[in-house]
């Protein structure tokens, strides 16, 4: 997030100018950076000829400046940058003294001189070093260089991105409070970018997902299930003003996931799951096509083809026979999407239900499965079947976990279910149900599907079933200093208040009769980084070798080394959806496969039709997929109970001491399964 400055390319287009034998003129600025031959062209065209016109010219400053920065730095790191000096004055001579300035943003504190002065002869060139030390900081950091000889002057800015050592996390506490008072401790001491505290405190369950949808427009990660989570909270919250408006981030709105579900819709209708390939997951496919439906309810424009495309595949998703349990609740939930669009599905719902007695007798009726061919039933006025059904599925049950398919998951998509096509029973649920969604919030329970389908709860309960109740609420922050400090919740059905980074805890009242709920959430980056390895269900280390296969504590400049990922799981035999992060220090780039010597020389996986960017032939795990950013590589795949490594290359780019962001692995449906190796420091001489 800490998007630092970048080069504007020395590019333009016109576009269409009208002229005629008098001529005319356009006009471009061409970037301070860029210093070379421009190739300038033009194309006329009339009603009867074409005609094509090219001219090339060099542009070329007084001096051109070349600064060699890191692209990331850490607060505490301390690094040298240079910039070299070509001397371009025109009568300068021999031994010219071109003075050489840099000016650093507030992030930076310089050490030593921010002048240097070159005796540059005409037509040559030199370089001028300058170091410095990050500040507690972060954001998008410029260093502006200037060099000068009497009256000719040249200038260039570069862009440092100052991010922490410390992954961005959410973290989310949320309760039901019944005429009373409750406690809510904060916990974290964040930085101030991108720092994120907020209350939402209501009469109404929709309060439970307020904390969600920071953690859901917050999550790092990127396959097609959690772009499409990501995007419920436009989608849900933008249809209904009343509960508050909130703000999508880029990426993040209801025609970025449309536009995202058309680019990754395979021929068979369905979605990849992390591009147009054959690799789908049926779960997956069938939650995002039920995006598209409920957007297009919503009055959302939803291309007419894409959404038939994928009631075709759920048509034939769900005329086909599953293998397991899990395969039958897609084909269920498949079945109640084509109903709720008006497609006649009485042959479809009985051939799932068939199939469910036969092969799951003992488990199917307290599945969601079941809710959903009872809301199938419903929709087609068969009203006491569909009663018995619904009937039999309870809310809170304990339940194993399985990647699409959770506690809280199943109490969401039931809650959901319940309020829409049963809204008499829905008015009679008892406040355990709640309470439990609020426990398991609380917890961490929750992922991006399960909050996903918590908002669509909670919004259909309040379309259908909800009236917000009567009474005063009040809140109020303590501060660490000991004074306390109102917070003055806003007027609406869904009232949210930011509180401070200098609170201690949260202190909420409720009274009257009705219940309140409340959620609060802290987002942002830790201003201390971890100081303890953490092994919850998953393990992982990183190393730095040399060439050579030796620890490396510093590296000399130019010089490559191996970045060794080792990870297994621990007291379990797998976990699948996984996701490795390693984040780079200061003063690196990675090298990408394809110029790394030692890059495995292996064939695309047949299904994903890709190979991974970074790695070497040192690997013994290959990733499902691989995101390879500028500062982090993430790796996305199934951790087993034997220890696997993944190795690849980075290259050392500036001269420094620099901080090691612990590398990180985390399951990314359960959320309580994760792991962090220790952190460091690595010198570049």
């Amino acid at each position: 997030p800490f998007k630092r400055r970048r080069d504007v390319p020395a590019v333009f287009w016109s576009g269409i100018v009208p002229t005629g034998p008098e001529g005319g003129e356009v006009r471009f600025t061409v970037p301070e950076t860029f210093n070379g031959t421009l190739r300038v062209m033009a194309v006329a065209v009339d009603d009867a000829s074409v005609g094509v016109a090219e001219e090339r010219t060099v542009v070329r400053g007084d001096f051109v400046l070349t600064p060699n920065t890191p692209s990331t730095v850490a607060p505490g790191d301390e690094f040298e940058v240079s910039i070299g000096v070509a001397n371009n004055v025109a009568g300068s001579g021999r031994d010219a003294r071109v003075a050489v300035t840099v000016v650093a943003s507030a992030h930076f504190e310089a050490i030593g001189a921010s002048r240097s002065d070159l005796s540059i002869d005409e037509g040559r060139e030199r370089p001028a070093r300058f170091r410095f030390r990050v500040k507690e900081s972060p954001g998008a950091a410029t260093l502006a260089f200037q060099a000068s000889l009497l009256d000719k002057t040249a200038t260039a800015t570069a862009g440092i991105s100052v991010r922490p050592a410390t992954p961005y996390m959410v973290e989310v506490s949320a309760g039901v409070l019944r005429d009373g008072r409750a406690d809510v401790p904060v916990r974290r001491s964040m930085h101030d970018a991108f720092a994120a505290r907020e209350l939402v405190f209501a009469r109404v369950p929709a309060a439970l997902a307020g904390g969600l949808v920071s953690y859901l427009q917050a999550f790092p990660y990127s396959c097609t299930e959690q772009l499409v989570s990501m995007g419920m909270p436009a989608l849900v919250l933008g249809a209904r003003p009343e509960l508050g408006r909130v703000d999508a981030p880029a990426g993040q709105g209801v025609g970025d996931v449309v536009r995202m579900l058309r680019a990754r819709q395979n021929t068979e209708g369905g979605f990849g799951l992390w591009a147009a390939n054959p690799n789908v997951v049926a779960p997956v496919s069938v939650y995002a096509q039920q995006f598209l439906v409920e957007a297009r309810e919503r009055g959302q424009a939803i291309p007419a083809d894409l959404l038939k495309h994928g009631n075709d595949y759920l048509r034939q998703l769900a005329e086909s026979d599953g293998e397991t349990l899990a395969d039958e609740r897609a084909r269920a939930q498949a079945a109640w999407l084509l109903t709720r669009q008006g497609v006649v599905t009485g042959n479809i719902v009985a051939g799932v239900q068939k199939r469910l007695e036969a092969n799951h007798a003992r488990t199917w009726r307290t599945d969601i499965a079941a809710a959903y061919l009872a809301a199938s039933q419903q929709l087609m006025k068969q009203a006491p079947a569909a009663e018995r059904l619904i009937d039999g599925v309870p809310f809170g049950a304990a339940r194993p976990h399985e990647a699409y398919y959770d506690a809280l998951s199943h109490d969401a998509q039931l809650l959901a279910l319940v309020a829409r096509h049963f809204p008499e029973r829905a008015k009679r649920l008892p406040p355990a149900v709640f309470d439990g969604l609020a426990k398991a919030i609380s917890s961490g329970g929750f992922n991006t599907l399960s909050s996903a389908h918590t908002l669509l709860a909670v919004d259909a309960y309040a379309q259908h079933v909800a009236r917000a109740g009567t009474g005063t609420l009040t809140a109020s922050e303590v501060l660490r200093a000991g004074a306390t400090r109102t917070l003055v919740l806003p007027s609406g059905l869904l009232p949210r208040v930011a509180f401070s980074g200098d609170a201690e805890r949260l202190q909420l009242q409720a009274t009257g009769d009705a219940p309140a709920w409340w959620s609060a959430s802290e987002s942002g980056f830790d201003r201390v980084a971890p100081t303890v390895e953490l092994k919850a269900g998953l393990e992982i280390q990183r190393e730095y070798l040399t060439p050579d296969g030796k620890p490396a504590k510093s590296v000399k400049l130019g010089d490559e080394l191996d970045v060794r990922l080792t990870f297994r799981t621990v007291g379990r035999d797998d976990v699948p959806n996984a996701a490795i992060v390693d984040l780079l220090p200061g003063g690196f780039e990675i090298v990408p496969a394809a110029t790394n010597p030692k890059a495995a020389a292996r064939e695309p996986d047949a299904a994903q039709g890709w190979r991974p960017p970074v790695g070497t032939r040192l690997s013994d795990w290959s990733p499902e997929y691989a995101d390879v950013r500028e500062d982090r590589i993430v790796l996305y795949g199934t951790v087993g109970r034997d220890a696997r490594r993944f190795v690849y290359r980075v290259k050392a780019t500036n001269v420094g001491s620099f901080a090691v962001p612990p590398a990180y692995a985390e399951s990314m449906y359960e959320r309580a399964v994760k792991a962090r190796s220790l952190g460091g420091r690595i010198e570049v001489l």
